[in-house]
């Protein structure tokens, strides 16, 4: 581990405080998406059609809604009342829970928005929507800026971020937001004392940047931020081929662990109760993949783990996604080879889930009666057992447009009352599989909370224990 102030132009980050109303994929490739959906056709499964695993009926759909188009590879967020709310393309959606019907989208389509954001264009993607304190939403854009709208869907500021946001933001425990760019350029905190007249002073709290940037900061992830009990604050980030400490107060580097050599990030990092990270790797490049697949875990003194990497997989894939799930286990996604849950416990796989015809699983969640729900590529949507036993699933309609057809899916998300909600290319699919409860156990991604705000503090499984 090196603890050398390196320079901070490995990344941007965009910190801005709430105020005045605005809280805060062996050599193999992958096949043809022509012989995917010729796979899919095989299976004779209908687009959008409620076709069972069995005659008896596993787990109902309770209702199913279309966005505007298939937007970008989004995760919902659930917020006061059981509102969910999901991005579509240049569109953000207020759900009611029970019916699935729209309760406001911004931009309105019928154009009589009010508000201080400049509406954006029919090209631009928006991606995760977090939740503020008081029920704002903060996204990031493909057009290099953070917006925030209030819970009744009115533009209150956007923010030049210097780079696309395809990760969503997270939220500090003083309120501020930071939001990591893709391009990693650069380093700045702005407070930017949001008035009620929509005017954006902006207020640089701290600021770095260089000139040699550069590109090894995984895309579309969001920085987690360790809340401990002894009051201390960090975040961590994640690169190809390290893993960054930062201070929240200034945006300091506190130091940099380097992964073991020969070993490649490749997935989402998650965080554990005393603010450890863990992050998937691989080793030895096959063509798009790796031949070998690990775990890593670092302290939140930046001290590689004793049982790190722990080897977790075999063969030409990719370990795309991380979440945790019941009994010291984490719910592993990847590229070609399906889904895993592995025991950080014993050290070794419990299960296994692969069907021939799905690729890239996203983020699972799993539900203190064990069933695991997730999505995967192309627009299928699961629950298995923690077994690795196939409970239900569906093959969703194929988007109309080249963009949404190819797209990452996106996390599910558990409700209370056991709702599970899918959202895969531009289809919403509320699915209840058990009559009562209960909540994700966990929700790693984002924190640990379905709010999405990447906060330890803010963690659901914590809360319960």
């Amino acid at each position: 581990m090196e603890e050398e102030m390196i320079p901070r132009r490995t990344l941007l980050l965009v910190a801005l405080v709430l105020a005045m109303g605005c809280s805060s994929s062996d050599g193999n490739t992958l096949p043809s998406q022509d012989v995917v959906a010729d796979i899919a056709a095989d299976l004779q499964f209908a687009d959008a059609a409620d076709v069972d695993v069995t005659e008896e009926e596993a787990c109902r759909t309770l209702w199913k809604k279309t966005t505007f188009t298939s937007g970008a590879s989004s995760h919902a967020a659930l917020g006061k009342n059981d509102v969910l709310y999901v991005t579509g393309g240049h569109r953000v959606y207020a759900i009611a829970p029970t019916s699935g019907a729209e309760q406001w989208i911004w931009p309105d389509p019928s154009g009589t928005d009010e508000g201080y954001v400049e509406l954006p264009e029919d090209t631009e993607q928006l991606y995760t929507p977090v939740i503020g304190a008081e029920g704002d939403i903060l996204l990031g854009s493909q057009r290099n800026r953070l917006i925030c709208l209030n819970k009744n869907g009115v533009g209150i500021f956007a923010v030049d971020t210097d780079g696309p946001v395809t990760g969503a933001p997270a939220i500090l425990s003083n309120g501020n937001i930071l939001v990591l760019s893709d391009n990693g350029q650069r380093m700045k905190v702005i407070d930017l004392g949001i008035q009620a007249t929509g005017d954006t002073k902006n207020y640089v709290l701290w600021e770095f940047s260089g000139d040699n940037g550069t590109n090894d900061i995984l895309p579309a992830q969001q920085p987690l931020v360790a809340s401990l009990e002894s009051g201390d604050e960090f975040f961590w980030v994640v690169a190809k081929g390290a893993v960054y400490r930062y201070r929240t107060d200034d945006g300091s580097l506190i130091g940099t662990t380097q992964l073991p050599e020969g070993q490649v990030a490749t997935s989402n990092g998650i965080l554990d109760e005393t603010g450890a990270i863990t992050v998937a790797t691989g080793e030895g490049v096959a063509n798009a993949y790796f031949m070998k697949h690990y775990l890593v875990t670092v302290d939140a003194d930046g001290v590689l783990s004793a049982d790190s990497p722990a080897l977790i997989h075999e063969g030409p894939t990719k370990v795309v996604s991380l979440s945790g799930g019941r009994k010291e286990t984490l719910l592993v996604g990847t590229n070609n080879s399906g889904f895993m849950l592995y025991s950080l416990k014993f050290g070794e796989t419990l299960a296994n889930f692969y069907q021939d015809s799905f690729q890239d699983v996203a983020p699972a969640v799993q539900g203190l009666d064990g069933l695991v729900y997730f999505s995967a590529f192309p627009h299928w949507i699961y629950v298995i057992s923690e077994a690795g036993e196939l409970v239900w699933f569906r093959k969703l309609e194929e988007p109309d447009d080249l963009i949404g057809a190819n797209l990452a899916p996106s996390s599910p998300i558990l409700r209370d009352d056991g709702v599970a909600i899918f959202h895969n290319g531009n289809f919403l699919h509320a699915v209840q599989c058990t009559e009562a409860g209960p909540a994700a156990v966990v929700w790693p991604r984002f924190g640990g909370n379905r709010k999405n705000t990447g906060n330890l503090a803010d963690s659901e499984a914590l809360k319960q224990e």
